[in-house]
């Protein structure tokens, strides 16, 4: 149903070419001048308004990040969009969850960030919400039929209206912090993405010492890659915590929604031991409680949770994917391998790096001032694992491949299927998944002793290389 405010036409122009890849699991992500040109952003934000104003939406906001493509594309979607009709909310150049928050605490029909997340300076997207709820899946795919076939909508009465969100959200999670007695100092990496300022600002409010490292946004990614997952993006932020006696740091992506951990002696916290400290503190006041991990996630995560009395689920990796879940099965806590943390608890269930932040210090600002970051998990089993292991694969058969492993083990293994091959082994795992966002498998293996961990890959790696030979060959 169109919405009844204004007289709104929609029409079918010249069927166009675009490059189906861009359009992924859960946002439209590529090469910023090869894949999202003028006419490609174009025919994208035609496809949205056509989507959108079906369910009756009249205000969207859009945000972006500070890649160099950014203005150009938000000047595209924010131009059909008041055409097609609708009050555009420009938010300006924040962070992916201050666009969340934007489009879910003022109740608006939608938004859009522009952004290429932790992707390199040259590339960007969109991450597109209906309501409250990111797109993804067959939505994703009904928008690329729509933008394909040349939908074009025009409506009276849209218009676009500046309204910056930062303070807002900073007078948010500052407002709901609970924090501990202990004074903090910690050392924090923006990798010149979108954390950085709104991250200060809340650090600076609530007491917290800090210093600092590229924390000022800048789209070319001078420094480093825009990713914490990637261990050599953290070596700086780590000399850093080794040199002024920090409690622990953190590490902030490209837009904002991924969280990095190092402790007080600068060693690496994967996303999946950084679940297992909120989830502690969470069953300690929620007993009982739903949260979510992801396939790359431990196996002690969710022996862990099931120990201090939650209930674990495990889900597919992605974003949108994960707050379906939240969502669906009303859990109150979820987190991936990647460092995108999600709070029902408190907090309004979407992935912010910022907030996960917060959270993380609560918990260490209420330890005993003897007590380091690192006993927060001391009593926790350990097993030997490997961290996100890429491959470069095509897109062309990245998830054939995948499939194809699968049938290959599940006639000699058990095999978890909800998002590629986790197959299992005695005491161990391994897992193989096509991404989402790059051309690439990732691969990811966990055992009791370091030679139960190279036996799993080597198996696994050989049932991949022989695959991906045989693809090479056609």
């Amino acid at each position: 149903m169109v919405p009844l405010f204004a007289p709104t036409r929609c029409e079918q122009m010249t069927a166009l070419e675009l490059n189906k890849r861009i359009f992924r699991a859960y946002d439209i992500r590529g090469v910023a001048e090869r894949d999202l040109g003028d006419e490609t952003v174009d025919a994208i934000a035609n496809a949205y308004a056509s989507m959108i104003l079906e369910t009756g939406a009249r205000t969207i906001a859009i945000g972006r990040d500070a890649r160099p493509s950014s203005p150009r594309i938000f000047s595209g979607l924010s131009s059909v969009l008041a055409n097609a009709g609708l009050t555009v909310l420009d938010l300006g150049q924040i962070s992916s969850p201050m666009l969340y928050f934007g489009v879910i605490h003022g109740a608006l029909d939608g938004g859009i960030m522009v952004t290429a997340s932790h992707n390199p300076g040259p590339d960007n997207g969109m991450k597109l919400l209906i309501g409250p709820d990111a797109m993804s899946g067959e939505d994703i795919q009904d928008l690329y039929r729509r933008a394909q076939a040349g939908v074009r909508v025009s409506a009276e009465g849209g218009t676009v209206i500046a309204q910056p969100i930062e303070d807002r959200y900073v007078d948010y999670l500052v407002e709901n912090a609970q924090m501990g007695p202990r004074h903090l100092k910690v050392a924090i990496d923006g990798g010149n993405g979108m954390s950085g300022p709104g991250l200060i600002k809340v650090l600076d409010r609530l007491g917290v010492e800090h210093t600092d490292l590229y924390c000022a946004p800048d789209g070319t990614f001078p420094n480093h890659h825009p990713d914490p997952t990637q261990l050599d993006t953290l070596t700086d932020l780590q000399a850093l915590v080794v040199k002024e006696r920090c409690d622990l740091g953190m590490a902030f992506d490209g837009d904002g929604d991924r969280i990095g951990v190092v402790d007080e002696e600068a060693r690496v916290i994967h996303g999946d031991r950084v679940l297992m400290i909120y989830a502690r503190e969470l069953l300690r006041v929620e007993p009982g409680a739903r949260i979510v991990g992801e396939v790359k996630c431990s196996q002690v995560l969710y022996d862990m949770i099931e120990e201090w009395g939650g209930e674990p689920i495990m889900s597919r990796v992605g974003h949108s994917f994960i707050k379906k879940t939240l969502k669906e099965r009303d859990a109150l806590l979820a987190g991936e391998m990647s460092g995108h943390m999600f709070f029902r608890h408190r907090y309004l269930g979407f992935d912010d790096a910022t907030y996960a932040a917060v959270r993380l210090l609560e918990i260490v600002s209420n330890l005993p001032e003897d007590l380091p970051m690192s006993s927060l998990l001391a009593d926790v089993p350990h097993p030997v694992s490997t961290p996100e292991i890429r491959w470069e694969c095509s897109d062309d058969y990245k998830f054939d491949l995948v499939n194809s492993v699968a049938e290959y083990f599940a006639s000699r293994r058990s095999v978890v299927d909800i998002d590629g091959a986790r197959i299992l082994f005695p005491g161990g795992w391994g897992l193989v998944r096509a991404s989402n966002t790059q051309p690439a498998l990732i691969m990811r293996f966990e055992a009791q002793t370091i030679e139960q961990l190279r036996a799993y890959e080597d198996e696994v790696r050989s049932v991949v290389e022989e695959e991906m030979a045989r693809r090479s060959r056609r």
